[in-house]
């Protein structure tokens, strides 16, 4: 039961950090969370075909689609020219998040979302991703629970449903290596809250499952050691 419990907690950890740059085009808020500067002027420069590059994956010139690799060498580009470096680091972390393909293009895109959150800019979805990526890098899900919190926070009056899955997954991983069963019903909680705003998500049931099957293993463990006792 142990390892079936972690399979489940592990897969639901991986579906939180898939799609993360979904926000940006299929949320029925993600335009007016779009920055201004998200939509260039007409004027044609260096850091307007690098930001081109790096937001929308197109070569300027011709139009075409880049590559992958090529897009992430259009950000790079970007957040050596651009003058504001907070907004071209932003979008580097949310595109090496999404299609970064080696564990160095990861650890760029959280140090890119810690930069961000350092220079005081209160954007909930580099808290988010940041906590996602210190699961996957760090392993370190209390850091990565604080990061949750606070993206929670910052959507208190516009929540975000994949936020509550996200730290439901993050608390049950909590609850199974502290042994903690009120982590368990915190999970339990953000699900509950989950179901509210996304009824038809399909990654409720697979973690209500674990969180009960986490629930009766910590009440059987402890059985086993009142016995011993």
């Amino acid at each position: 039961m142990r390892q079936k419990l972690i399979i489940r907690i592990s897969a639901a950890l991986v579906l939180g950090a898939a799609g993360v740059i979904n926000w940006m085009t299929t949320e029925p808020d993600a335009a007016r969370e779009l920055p201004s500067w998200a939509f260039p002027p007409d004027e044609i420069s260096d850091e307007i075909i690098a930001m081109r590059g790096c937001i929308e994956g197109v070569d300027h010139v011709s139009g075409k689609d880049l590559t992958n690799f090529a897009q992430i060498v259009a950000c790079d580009d970007h957040v050596a020219i651009a003058s504001d470096k907070v907004s071209a680091r932003y979008w580097r972390a949310l595109h090496l998040h999404e299609n970064g393909i080696t564990d160095a293009h990861h650890e760029q895109a959280y140090q890119d979302y810690t930069f961000i959150i350092d220079s005081g800019q209160s954007r909930a979805v580099a808290f988010a991703n940041r906590a996602m990526l210190t699961m996957r890098l760090r392993d370190a899900p209390h850091e990565a629970l604080a990061d949750m919190n606070t993206a929670i926070e910052l959507r208190e009056e516009n929540p975000r449903a994949s936020y509550f899955r996200r730290r439901a997954a993050i608390l049950l991983v909590i609850a199974w290596e502290q042994k903690e069963e009120a982590r368990a019903h915190q999970a339990l909680e953000d699900l509950r809250r989950l179901e509210t705003l996304d009824p038809d998500n399909r990654d409720v049931s697979a973690l209500k499952e674990a969180a009960h099957d986490l629930l009766r293993s910590l009440h059987i463990d402890e059985g086993q050691d009142v016995q011993k006792g």
